[in-house]
């Protein structure tokens, strides 16, 4: 379940804000099969999860923006720091799948690369709960 569908039913519905969720739904669906009709004749099945993907966040996206003024809970404050995060751990864990050859090899290689870089970037970014555990490892003696 999407972030879209629990932010619809669970809030939006129960908020009476239902053409706002529709509004967002059908944007969603639109964004979806647009890149549908573009990603599935050359990537196929990885064509149709990216757009299944996109327009799940473009739903959840748009609802959050819609609720942000009415529900006062900063849940993504941080995001921002995660998702680059995330960007370069991935970019490293493949870039370091296409220098190494032998499956089994390269995978482990990948995942421990995907693993330093995303800490090293927990690390540098501190969010909340890497600044805890960085207080209580300080804090131990």
């Amino acid at each position: 379940m999407g972030w879209g569908s629990i932010i619809g039913q669970q809030y939006m519905v129960a908020a009476n804000q239902v053409a706002k969720s529709i509004v967002s739904l059908i944007v969603g669906i639109l964004v979806s099969i647009a890149l549908s009709f573009l990603l599935i004749p050359s990537y196929g099945a990885l064509g149709a999860a990216i757009s299944s993907v996109a327009g799940e966040a473009v739903i959840a996206i748009a609802q959050i923006i819609m609720i942000r003024k009415s529900l006062q809970i900063h849940l993504f404050k941080e995001t921002a720091g995660y998702v680059i995060a995330a960007l370069v751990m991935v970019v490293a864990g493949f870039g370091m799948g296409m220098l190494i050859k032998g499956a089994f090899y390269s995978m482990c290689v990948q995942i421990a690369t995907a693993v330093v870089v995303y800490a090293i970037f927990m690390i540098l970014i501190k969010p909340a709960p890497v600044r805890v555990l960085m207080d209580k490892f300080k804090n131990r003696n």
